[in-house]
């Protein structure tokens, strides 16, 4: 080869030779057949290559935490299949040529890390490929150099060319470009201390258990978003694109069907912003996220940099490895310590617009806030079994208990942290109470919640456990499962009636099993076990248990947390269950909180039909309040042909209302159920979508359905809703029926704000051709 040392370093040589018939011994590092072109070339090749494929397994632990191990364990798994399926028929066909004792496993690890840590992109023959290339392939890196290197086709010469000065002495160098110490450690053997192109490599995962799986991954691919991402070094680690892609992945059913139709003011337009419910949850689960991923190195920050101190103390493979996974855990705790507080904060400043907002945050002027006499014991009880914040004190206001901030409290902060000893666990109330002598006996044949629920039916009627101050400043419950009959009329139209009414029948027949099973067993006490403990109990489970994980099992835990804080849709609080002895269950404020205000939980996007049903609570003004609407298709000749092109629209036969603009996928369906037979034919031939007006009389007709059937739904309920605000003006109503008709009244806003939305769909019909 001809190499000239000056800006332009050309290095000519054939790249491929069939006549080729060298085989290379890499212990001796020479050739032991006949010398070919490329002899001289071998013979300075390294004997060893020190990638993570060389590495022993005690070594490769060394990376635990990177991505390394995994993918150099995936690559040599790869490699041993191929020197499995492949070298035995060679050994067998061509005995003269293929040498057992110099093709082995151990020498094909050895020709992939040469070549890989060598290769040069290269033009052969007009296909680019990958190819050594002698004595150009020596360069190392530097990423202060200018270099470029390209195949000149016309004189079959490969080019590398500086545009760096190298003066007399220097060394001429090639600049791999920005590559992370993963990449370079993998493919080269070599690592920079304080890369400024390292990144951490994260990938998102969504379960094809999703049942909106589907819908979730097609928005995924309309905004071009993977699952695959990196963090980087700098002040902004963390990509848009991994944002968006992770509230992908979190969006509920609601949010996922209303997506896009109601952008916060001021809110970048670069990120896809969901609902206060998503943003939250998904800042919290990207701190989760690599908070664990963090968690998976056993060396911590500091002590990594304790060991670069004195790097002669270490092999090569551990200087490597600590030089890799330093630069990892310093990007991931550069985005956990800066770039996601930074953020939250920033999105809790956007928040601040809204009325709802400033609302939610109070007032300059103090709250009358009441201390509680009667919560004396349960506060005392609360301070002497959990960790509560100094700030947080309970109160009185509005008549209703609730978490006084008495100073300024910053977000992320531990409110109240409950020790794994003071959950109401099926392993607490069997070992710690009066109740686990009677019951430890029963928990195969009985099952967690029915024991769970047995507890609580116990201290319901005389509280004997250490949760007893629990159980005494329990507030009233106010779901509708629980109303007599003279409540349950005020829900006479709504949705709620029906579901309710089917709820309660089916947890009739549980709770008849049950007391069956006690009867058998001669448990059964009936001042005890009756229905209206029963169904107390199970309201109270479901609205308070958490599912966490124990011991590689999952378990049922209640934090004795007497009233939870009222709702609002702006608010955020995190619970989190580690199952660790001194903070079972931590809840922290993912927003922070002024002095002189109201602790308060977000409705986490639940409409008020889920809020009233589990835990009896209504919000007026609920920004999240859906009411579902379910079409039908009917049952004539064309029914089979409107579900298949529903179906090639992704379109589902059941919608939701909300106050503000009409779903795209509601008028979409309402066309398709309506559509003539030509209509359906245009349809099907893909010459319309049904997201734009097909033809005039389609869309008159969909208009006239869709306004029949809102009407039809108002008139369903028996009163109006001018009714409903006279009601609730009066107050003289009791609390099941004051959340009754704030219920209904909610949803009668809900289909006239849609009535209305349509007189806007009949105006654009006149502007229709």
């Amino acid at each position: 080869p001809n190499l000239t040392l000056s800006p332009l370093c050309t290095v000519n040589s054939k790249f491929s030779d069939s006549k080729m018939r060298t085989t290379v011994d890499p212990r001796l590092n020479k050739p032991v057949s006949s010398p070919s072109f490329w002899t001289p070339y071998f013979q300075i090749l390294p004997e060893n290559i020190l990638t993570p494929i060389s590495f022993t397994e005690q070594e490769l632990n060394l990376l635990k935490g990177t991505n390394l191990p995994d993918a150099t364990r995936k690559i040599k798994a790869k490699l041993k299949n191929i020197y499995d399926i492949l070298f035995p028929s060679l050994f067998e066909r061509f005995p003269n040529l293929f040498h057992r004792s110099l093709f082995t496993y151990k020498h094909l690890l050895w020709a992939y890390q040469v070549f890989w840590s060598r290769a040069l992109s290269v033009i052969i023959d007009g296909v680019q490929q990958a190819a050594m290339v002698p004595l150009g392939d020596m360069l190392n890196h530097s990423s202060m150099v200018s270099v470029s290197y390209f195949t000149d086709i016309q004189s079959d010469r490969f080019l590398l060319k500086t545009f760096s000065g190298i003066t007399k002495g220097q060394q001429a160098y090639n600049n791999f470009g920005p590559r992370s110490n993963e990449k370079l450690l993998l493919n080269y053997g070599f690592v920079l201390q304080n890369n400024f192109a390292d990144c951490f490599f994260v990938k998102l995962g969504m379960s094809n258990q999703d049942p909106h799986f589907e819908a979730k991954s097609r928005l995924m691919s309309a905004h071009n978003l993977t699952f695959e991402h990196y963090l980087t070094r700098g002040p902004t680690p963390i990509d848009v694109s991994l944002l968006n892609a992770l509230r992908i992945t979190l969006m509920n059913e609601t949010e996922l069907y209303f997506f896009g139709e109601e952008p916060i003011a001021s809110f970048p337009p670069s990120h896809l912003f969901v609902s206060p419910r998503n943003e939250w949850l998904m800042i919290s689960t990207l701190h989760r996220l690599l908070t664990n991923k963090l968690a998976g190195f056993e060396t911590s920050i500091e002590s990594d940099r304790e060991a670069l101190l004195n790097p002669s103390s270490l092999s090569t493979a551990h200087f490597l490895s600590v030089v890799c996974r330093l630069g990892q855990k310093e990007i991931i705790q550069n985005a956990l310590q800066n770039y996601i507080p930074k953020f939250s904060s920033e999105y809790e400043s956007t928040l601040f617009s809204s009325p709802q907002f400033k609302e939610f945050r109070g007032n300059s002027k103090p709250f009358p806030f009441k201390h509680c006499s009667n919560t004396i014991a349960y506060e005392k009880w609360l301070r002497n079994n959990a960790t509560i914040h100094p700030s947080l004190s309970i109160a009185e206001f509005e008549g209703e208990k609730t978490f006084f901030i008495t100073e300024t409290i910053k977000e992320g902060s531990d409110l109240i942290v409950f020790p794994q000893s003071s959950l109401i666990t099926l392993e607490n109330i069997l070992t710690d109470s009066p109740f686990g002598s009677k019951w430890k006996n029963h928990e195969e044949s009985l099952g967690e919640e029915n024991l769970i629920l047995l507890f609580l039916m116990e201290e319901r009627n005389k509280p004997k456990s250490k949760w007893g101050s629990f159980f005494k400043c329990l507030p009233p419950i106010h779901s509708p499962l629980m109303f007599p009959d003279s409540d349950m009329c005020e829900l006479d139209g709504t949705l709620l009636y029906e579901e309710v009414t089917q709820l309660r029948s089916e947890l009739v027949q549980e709770s008849q099993s049950l007391f069956g099973e006690l009867e058998e067993l001669g448990l059964f006490e009936s001042p005890v076990h009756n229905w209206n403990n029963y169904i107390w109990a199970k309201v109270l489970f479901e609205s308070k248990v958490m599912s966490g994980e124990k011991d590689g099992q999952q378990i049922c835990v209640i934090p004795p947390l007497a009233f939870n804080p009222k709702f609002h849709n702006w608010a955020s609080l995190g619970r989190k269950y580690s199952g660790k002895e001194d903070a079972g269950v931590s809840i922290k404020n993912q927003i922070s909180y002024p002095a002189n205000s109201e602790l308060m939980e977000g409705t986490n996007g639940q409409a008020n039909h889920q809020l009233f049903l589990d835990h009896g609570v209504v919000l007026d003004s609920n920004r999240d309040d859906t009411l579902s609407i379910e079409l039908n298709l009917g049952n004539d000749k064309m029914t089979l042909r409107r579900e298949h092109v529903l179906k090639r629209f992704g379109i589902k036969m059941e919608h939701f209302l909300k106050i503000g603009k009409i779903s795209p996928n509601l008028l979409a369906a309402v066309r398709v159920c309506v559509a003539s037979k030509s209509e359906l034919e245009t349809l099907e031939q893909q010459k319309a979508s049904i997201f734009h007006p097909i033809t005039k009389r389609n869309e008159v007709q969909m208009t006239e359905t869709l306004n029949n059937l809102l009407n039809g739904m108002l008139m369903g309920y028996s009163t109006t809703i001018e009714q409903d605000i006279s009601v609730l003006r009066k107050g003289n109503i009791s609390k099941n029926q004051q959340l009754s008709v704030l219920y209904r009244k909610g949803q009668k806003q809900i289909i006239l704000h849609s009535l209305k939305q349509m007189e806007g769909v009949k105006q654009r019909l006149k502007n229709l051709s």
